[in-house]
């Protein structure tokens, strides 16, 4: 796909591609479907979730304070991301091939908490301790970076828009900048 003259791929795989890996970093055009439901992908890319599993792995327990953002910079930058790059180190000296996997979610999730490290305080986020997410209030922000400012233009459709102004406000476009029609379906 990635020699393809138009590359087809989710919204999921896009913003991977274009975040972690040189393979694609712009194309001339960008084609999305269900873009009702492109707010939800976005924040799926942008939290940083650590599961039950990964706590247990990485030997970390939750910030003390789930309310207070400077208990969570705290323990991201003291507990979470060392334990996190103590993890990797541990994996790249490893022979099994089993490991490479888990190798590349601890990366991306080192990417992940550098990340929030560096917008916490700038941005609105959440805590959700019974999933240990954290999420930012919006992602109008972050479709810039990941998606609009990869593609010369863009074509987004689906059948359930409800408010093209509010979709245009949840994902960071100009009113000015869409032209939005609206078909009759058959």
């Amino acid at each position: 796909a990635l020699n393809a003259p138009f590359p087809i791929l989710n919204v999921a795989m896009f913003m991977s591609l274009t975040s972690y890996t040189k393979d694609i970093q712009a194309v001339p055009w960008l084609v999305m479907d269900e873009i009702d439901q492109l707010e939800s992908a976005l924040m799926g890319f942008v939290e940083l979730r650590i599961t039950e599993a990964w706590a247990k792995k990485l030997g970390i327990d939750p910030p003390e304070k789930k309310t207070v953002r400077e208990s969570w910079i705290d323990w991201m930058s003291k507990v979470a991301l060392p334990a996190a790059r103590i993890r990797l180190f541990q994996l790249r000296k490893s022979e099994y091939t089993e490991d490479l996997r888990e190798e590349e979610w601890v990366t991306r999730i080192i990417d992940k908490m550098e990340h929030f490290l560096e917008v916490v305080d700038k941005e609105g986020w959440i805590w959700l301790p019974e999933q240990w997410t954290f999420k930012p209030l919006n992602v109008r922000e972050y479709a810039k970076s990941l998606l609009w400012d990869r593609a010369t233009r863009i074509l987004m459709m689906s059948a359930t828009v409800i408010s093209t102004q509010q979709l245009c406000n949840d994902l960071g476009i100009p009113r000015d900048e869409v032209e939005f029609i609206d078909l009759e379906s058959t």
